[in-house]
């Protein structure tokens, strides 16, 4: 995962130098120079990979999955732990699942981070997307629980932070096909503005990525896989606009996002 803080680049990757795949991050400046040397994230003997990063006013918080071989089966697990700003102080490792984990996300809401992930069961998702939310110092403070509730299967979700909430698209059957639901939560994973279908027509709607633009419009990009795999986007405003909804700003909204 890449993205740019506080005028440098921020850099997270997995890889096997030393045998096992750990998590490495990477600071570049603005012109593109590396910024000191590869930093590993994840503890020797890990299985680590698939990192995600968000970044709070003082800590990044790290997600990364871990592979578990032992005594057969493979498990895929979850772990969480934050650094300052160079990729030091770390703090204390947070197992928050320890099987059937894919799709991670992290999410910085304000001084907390929000860990969003998927769950499968065998080759099919798990009924619902699940979620925790931890402190800049690593601690729990909402315990692993599922986010979204109804659909037989669910996958696949794109996040965004909204200031002191987080839009959370993603996919699942409810309505048979897997189609697009958009849902806002609170820093402590309470819903805000419940889920609302974004697509329809049982297209095979999956793999949203959220973006915002300066004035709060949102977008969101997906694929479709019926009758062809193609890339399409929504856009999103907000449910009680002003005259110019150009100048308005979701993040402000009192009813939050929604598509339009």
């Amino acid at each position: 995962q890449m993205f740019f803080h506080r005028g440098r680049y921020v850099v997270l990757f997995d890889d096997a130098r030393e045998g096992d795949p750990r998590i490495f991050a990477q600071l570049v400046s603005a012109e593109g120079q590396m910024i000191g040397d590869n930093v590993a994230l994840s503890a020797p003997g890990t299985y680590a990979e698939y990192p995600a990063v968000a970044a709070t006013e003082r800590r990044f918080g790290v997600a990364y999955t871990t592979l578990d071989e032992d005594g057969g089966s493979p498990r895929v697990g979850l772990e969480f732990v934050t650094f300052d700003q160079e990729f030091g102080g770390a703090g204390n490792v947070v197992v928050l699942a320890t099987d059937d984990v894919r799709g991670v996300r992290v999410t910085a809401l304000g001084d907390r981070f929000v860990v969003t992930w998927d769950r499968f069961s065998g080759a099919d998702p798990a009924d619902s997307l699940y979620g925790a939310v931890l402190a800049e110092d690593g601690s729990v403070l909402v315990s692993p629980r599922a986010v979204t509730t109804s659909a037989p299967h669910a996958r696949s979700q794109g996040t965004l932070s909204l200031g002191d909430r987080l839009l959370l698209v993603w996919s699942d059957d409810l309505a048979g096909s897997y189609e697009l639901y958009g849902q806002v939560v609170d820093g402590n994973l309470g819903i805000v503005e419940p889920r609302r279908q974004l697509t329809q027509g049982g297209f095979l709607s999956t793999q949203a990525v959220l973006a915002v633009s300066d004035n709060g419009r949102v977008v969101a990009a997906f694929d479709q896989y019926l009758p062809e795999h193609h890339a399409f986007y929504l856009s999103f405003g907000c449910q009680a606009p002003p005259d110019d909804c150009s100048t308005c700003s979701c993040a402000d909204c009192p009813d939050c996002c929604v598509v339009r």
